[in-house]
């Protein structure tokens, strides 16, 4: 699934289930479209390594991050640290 537009804001969303990420950038992208979330459920692909998203900028915050954001359950995610 694609987004018509990164800007487009729906403040109405309050569940939201992404299937196939397999980069946390794509989840940010969205979280930012959908400021009023409350639960997210976001399902990854399974044996495929994943992307490690930025770190998260305080200087441009993500408004279901900060105000509204209450559960998020990860399937089929394996995390890990790599230390080069």
């Amino acid at each position: 699934m694609i987004a018509v537009t990164m800007t487009t804001k729906m403040r109405t969303l309050k569940i939201l289930v992404l299937e196939c990420a397999q980069n946390l950038d794509f989840v940010v992208d969205f979280l930012k479209c959908f400021p009023c979330l409350e639960k997210l459920y976001v399902i990854f692909s399974e044996g495929k390594d994943m992307n490690i998203a930025p770190k998260y900028d305080q200087l441009d915050p993500i408004e279901c991050l900060e105000l509204h954001l209450k559960e998020v359950v990860l399937k089929n995610y394996c995390g890990g640290h790599r230390l080069y």
